[in-house]
C-alpha cells in the first residue's frame, strides 16, 4: 500500500475527509493548539502536492501528534529533506544519530545535519555541536566549538552558551575566562537558562569578571525562576553559607529538595556536589528543619520558586551557625 493510500485510509478512520485544498496556516494553527487531527486534514493534501514545509510537519505529526508511526515520519520528512528543507534535514538527522525508532546511524544522520548547517540554519549548527560534544567517544572538541561558534555569530542563545562553556573549560579553542563571560552574558541576556547559571558561576568565583556575589545571586535567581537546576543548587548554597543573603537552613534545605535528585539523574558533572552539598547540610539541622525545608519545596513548586522564597524571607529570618556548604 503506498503512502497516499496509508494516509487516506487513516483519514477514513478517523471521519475526516481529506481537504481539496491544503491551508498550511491553518495547520499551523492546529498544530499549536495540538488539535492534530486538524492539522493533519490541513497539511497532507499540500504535502502530497509536494509542498516541503507541509511534508515536515506531516513528519512532525506521525512523531508526537496523531498517532506515532516512525516509519511513516521518517519517509515524511524525507521527502521533505529531500527538497532542501533544512529543519525537515536536522529533524531527521537527529532520528538517526539517536536511533529514534530506526536503527541508528551516526554517518547518515550528521550528513543530514550537515546539510541543514550548510544553509545557516542554527538548530543545525547547535545540533552538530551537541553530537560532536556529546554522541562521539571520544568527543572531538575542536568539531563541537566550530559549530557552536556557527550558531552563536547568528545570536543563537544555545551556540552562545555551549561556545562560553568550551572557552572557559580550554576545549577545543584556547582557554580564555573572558570570551566565556562575553558569550555566556550574550546568552543570558536571552533568557537562556544555562547561560544564567554559568554567569552566575564567574561572579561567584571571580572567573573573568571580579568576584560579585550580588551579580551572582542576581544571575542565580534568574536561572533559578527559568527552572536551571545548577542555578537552583547554588542558591541553596548561598543560603547555606549566608553569602550575601540570610543564613537560612530551611530555604537551602528546599532548593536542594527541588534541585538535587534531578541533577542525579540528568547531570553527571553536578551531581556530586549536589550530592556532597544536601549530606553536609543533613548533618547541620534538625528533624524539624528538614520538614519545614520540605513544606518549603512543596510550596514553590506550587507557586514559584522566586515568589515563594521572596515571601518567606521576608517573614523568616533564621540564622544558624554551623559549618560551610561547599559549591
Amino acid at each position: 500500500m503506498t503512502l497516499r493510500k496509508l494516509l487516506f485510509v487513516a483519514l477514513a478512520i478517523w471521519g475526516i475527509p481529506a481537504l481539496a485544498d491544503g491551508n498550511l496556516q491553518g495547520g499551523l494553527d492546529a498544530e499549536k493548539k495540538r488539535d492534530f487531527v486538524g492539522a493533519l486534514a490541513a497539511f497532507q493534501p499540500l504535502a502530497i502536492d509536494g509542498n516541503a514545509e507541509a511534508q515536515y510537519h506531516m513528519g512532525l505529526l506521525y512523531i508526537d501528534g496523531v498517532s506515532r508511526d516512525m516509519n511513516l515520519a521518517v519517509r515524511w520528512l524525507e521527502d521533505s529533506a529531500n527538497q532542501g528543507y533544512a529543519p525537515a534535514q536536522t529533524r531527521l538527522g537527529t532520528i538517526y544519530v539517536r536511533g529514534d525508532g530506526v536503527m541508528p546511524d551516526m554517518g547518515k544522520g550528521v550528513d543530514w545535519i550537515k546539510k541543514a548547517a550548510a544553509q545557516g540554519f542554527a538548530d543545525a549548527q547547535v545540533s552538530l555541536g551537541v553530537i560532536y560534544w556529546n554522541y562521539l567517544r571520544p568527543p572531538d572538541f575542536i568539531q563541537a566549538a566550530f559549530w557552536f561558534g556557527k550558531a552563536a555569530e547568528q545570536g543563537d542563545a544555545r551556540g552562545e552558551s555551549g561556545l562560553g562553556a568550551f572557552y572557559m573549560r580550554g576545549w577545543g579553542v584556547p582557554k580564555d575566562v573572558s570570551k566565556a563571560v562575553y558569550w555566556n552574558r550574550k546568552a543570558a541576556e536571552q533568557g537562556y537558562p544555562d547561560a544564567e547559571g554559568s554567569l552566575g558561576l564567574a561572579y561567584q568565583y571571580g572567573s573573568g569578571v571580579p568576584k560579585d556575589y550580588s551579580l551572582a545571586i542576581y544571575w542565580y535567581r534568574k536561572g533559578a525562576a527559568h527552572g536551571n537546576l545548577r542555578s537552583i543548587l547554588s542558591l541553596g548554597a548561598f543560603y547555606a553559607n549566608g553569602w550575601g543573603v540570610p543564613k537560612d537552613y530551611v530555604v537551602s534545605l528546599a532548593l536542594f529538595d527541588l534541585s538535587v535528585d534531578k541533577l542525579i539523574r540528568t547531570d553527571r558533572l553536578a551531581a556530586d556536589d549536589a550530592a556532597m552539598n544536601q549530606r553536609i547540610l543533613l548533618k547541620l539541622v534538625s528533624e524539624e528543619q528538614i520538614m519545614e525545608g520540605k513544606s518549603l519545596a512543596a510550596d514553590m513548586q506550587r507557586g514559584g520558586i522566586l515568589p515563594t522564597l521572596d515571601s518567606y524571607i521576608l517573614q523568616h529570618h533564621q540564622s544558624s551557625d554551623g559549618g560551610e556548604v561547599e559549591h
